[in-house]
């Protein structure tokens, strides 16, 4: 190509210079320059000369291109200020006129090229400096710096700006769910399925650890909301959004109460415990009730309690309660609302099929067995 563009610029030279020979000679018989000096001598140093400067341009040019501090970027452009969130490690590089805002965790910047300056403080930050929550950071002309999460981060961010692979859009139907967690998928789950009651529309409360109340409100919906005319004695059911369920459980045998008078709505529920009313439901959806783990696999399982031994032994072996990285079941062990999102989730996609009529109530609707004193407080 190079050469090509040379040897048109020698022809168009050679085309001028016949043309000044011609008129200025006067005659084809005494040209002013010989045909083997332009075949030769001439031809050759036009050539060389056009070469090397084409190649001089396209040296400048790729040197344009390696100083171009945006090169390889995909830049995204945000509507507004839009909330994000990284993994650690993760980051987002931003450019001219792109402003980024830390909610939550800890991030750091790098400065590539220009300078950010800190908004309210009305002053450059330093490269490799720690961000302020909440604090608006200003990339200026000619800038790119790259916003670095240190832990997960949340953020918000206006203008043009590239993430990386761990980097996304936040997860944005609770404020408190950055979109990067285990149970992120979970969370979308039980929010679009209406199953958790929302106390707080914008929270959900992972690590919380879920009560009676919202357990068996959760299987209600899962299982249809179905409807029930029971009248449990129960005493200490204060809220309305619950009473349906627990009138529902009650009657239908999934858990009953914890005396005679009272359900404690608003008491935790652990592991076993939970087992032990998902294998209920189990036994009211007419689902299968036999499949098995051998809990002697787990090096806690002594503590199983003698009561919850089959229903932990069946929600293991269905994979709605998994072992622990340490070996362990804890049975005795909080069940968070980012648990039991999860494992409601798998029982009612295993369990529960669309439209699917309510089975029998069992037999037996005794009280769920109340764990002994020193487990962990919780009961029935």
């Amino acid at each position: 190509m190079k050469k090509t563009i040379a040897a048109g610029m020698a022809l168009l030279l050679l085309a001028a210079l016949s043309f000044a020979s011609a008129s200025e000679a006067g005659t084809v018989t005494d040209p002013l320059i010989t045909r083997s000096y332009i075949d030769g001598t001439y031809a050759d140093s036009v050539i060389k000369a056009g070469t090397e400067v084409i190649e001089a341009r396209l040296e400048a040019f790729r040197q344009l291109l390696n100083s171009d501090p945006l090169r390889g970027l995909s830049l995204t452009q945000t509507d507004g200020w839009e909330p994000w969130a990284s993994q650690v490690g993760c980051s987002a590089t931003l450019v001219t006129g792109a402003s980024f805002m830390l909610t939550t965790g800890n991030a750091e910047v790098e400065i590539t090229s220009g300078e950010v300056i800190d908004v309210a403080a009305g002053e450059a930050v330093a490269s490799g400096s720690e961000l302020r929550r909440n604090a608006r950071y200003f990339c200026t002309e000619d800038t790119v710096a790259v916003f670095k999460s240190v832990d997960g981060t949340a953020f918000m961010v206006d203008g043009r700006f590239s993430p990386d692979a761990g980097t996304s859009r936040q997860y944005q139907d609770y404020s408190d769910v950055l979109g990067l967690e285990w149970y992120t998928d979970f969370a979308r789950y039980v929010k679009s399925s209406g199953l958790y009651h929302d106390y707080d529309s914008d929270t959900f409360r992972p690590m919380e650890t879920i009560t009676r109340a919202e357990l068996v409100y959760a299987l209600w919906n899962a299982c249809g909301r179905p409807e029930s005319t029971y009248a449990p004695a129960f005493t200490d059911l204060q809220e309305d959004w619950y009473i349906l369920a627990v009138c529902w459980a009650a009657e239908r045998g999934v858990t009953a109460g914890t005396t005679d008078t009272t359900f404690s709505p608003m008491g935790g529920v652990n592991r076993e415990q939970l087992a032990t009313i998902l294998y209920k439901c189990a036994q009211i959806l007419g689902s299968d009730i036999t499949p098995r783990t051998d809990l002697s696999v787990y090096s806690d399982w002594e503590n199983v309690s003698d009561w919850s031994a089959e229903q932990i032994s069946w929600a293991t072996a269905k994979g709605y309660i998994a072992g622990m990285a340490d070996g362990t079941v804890k049975p005795w062990g909080s069940a968070t609302r980012a648990q039991a999102a999860t494992i409601i989730m798998r029982y009612a996609e295993d369990n529960i099929p669309e439209d699917a009529p309510e089975a029998p109530a069992p037999v037996d609707s005794a009280d769920d067995p109340a764990p002994s004193a020193g487990e962990d407080g919780t009961v029935g």
